[in-house]
């Protein structure tokens, strides 16, 4: 009879199973949550960024908006604020779906190399500080790291990972790909070709650090390249349909399925990232970037950068119906704290 021994290494349990049982998805929503509380506490180095946190404010517009993270929201992270409204078990779900997913489209297709007769990924090398040895490896989950100094002279630093570099072919110097899962409505907008054929805005904020980082010579492994290219791939989880979308970079502009997208420039993220930082230095909460109903205003703004069809626009407008931004209906962990300052104009930017 064959014997199972478990040779895991016994560890303090960091979460509770009490009253979950066996129940597998319950477990692994409680490591999440645990993972998600200890991710909030961990300080970072001084002024830096990930790119997942750009956001860029847009003045010329009939009401000035922000698109990208919420000043207020990167404050209290920044500053170390108590979480007071925790992702749901359902969202976390969501999430980790989405996650373990783009990891796994990866992780395939480098295992499918014998079968499709190249190599996709280029090979890397990473010398050791220590030793002085180097170290072969893929060029997928790369990270890089550049310091750039905003309009105030703060030396901000961006550290981030793309999902992976894909090889030179005849037609095509090596260009950067990221993979995105989604489901439901956003899933459907971004892989809509009978509208305005685009990702999200904040997709395209992280791909333009990429760009910026190897298009300028920055990465020692591929100095050599002429890398001004991404890929944005996107796979609706629901159905499986899935969508290309590609990047040029061109002299600071990112030019997306042919069509120049000039108001995300590094200027205007790395400005917005050093107004945070100056209320955090100052302790002073910032101003709320986004608002749980719309102005009339607002929806126009939102209309002129294609992020609210003119459709659905006049439908506001003629029903009445109330709508906001999602960043403050039900996805800020920190709605209660932010909605707890009670503000003169709660449209401040609008």
């Amino acid at each position: 009879m064959a014997k199972f021994e478990n040779k895991q290494k016994s560890t303090m349990a960091k979460i509770s199973t009490e009253g979950i049982g066996t129940d597998m998805f319950k477990i692994l929503v409680s490591a999440l949550q645990y993972e998600d509380e200890e991710r909030s506490k961990r300080k970072r180095e001084k002024n830096r960024m990930w790119p997942s946190e750009s956001s860029i404010r847009l003045d010329d517009l009939p009401h000035p908006i922000v698109i990208g993270e919420c000043g207020r929201a990167l404050y209290y992270k920044l500053t170390g604020a108590k979480i007071t409204d925790p992702v749901s078990s359902r969202s976390l779900i969501s999430m980790w779906i989405g996650k373990s997913l783009e990891q796994a489209i990866i992780q395939s297709i480098l295992s499918f190399e014998p079968i499709i007769g190249r190599e996709i990924f280029p090979k890397c090398t990473l010398k050791d500080e220590e030793t002085g040895k180097e170290q072969e490896f893929r060029a997928t989950n790369y990270k890089y790291q550049y310091s750039v100094p905003a309009s105030s002279g703060r030396i901000i630093t961006i550290s981030g990972e793309i999902d992976g570099m894909i090889n030179e072919t005849e037609n095509r110097s090596p260009y950067i790909i990221e993979i995105k899962t989604e489901y439901g409505r956003g899933a459907k907008k971004d892989n809509d070709k009978d509208k305005e054929y685009r990702p999200r805005l904040s997709y395209l904020m992280q791909v333009y650090h990429y760009l910026y980082y190897f298009t300028n010579k920055l990465d020692p492994n591929f100095r050599d390249k002429d890398i001004t290219s991404a890929d944005i791939n996107i796979l609706d989880r629901g159905n499986g349909f899935s969508s290309v979308h590609k990047i040029e970079f061109n002299k600071g502009i990112l030019h997306v399925n042919g069509k120049p997208i000039n108001f995300i420039t590094l200027k205007g993220m790395l400005n917005k990232w050093d107004e945070v930082l100056e209320y955090v230095e100052n302790k002073t909460v910032p101003p709320r970037d986004y608002s749980k109903k719309w102005t009339p205003k607002h929806m126009e703004s939102l209309c002129e950068i294609g992020e609210l069809s003119n459709e659905e626009y006049k439908s506001l407008c003629r029903t009445g119906k109330e709508k906001g931004d999602w960043q403050c209906n039900g996805y800020c962990q920190y709605r209660s704290l932010c909605y707890a300052i009670p503000e003169k104009d709660e449209y401040l930017f609008f």
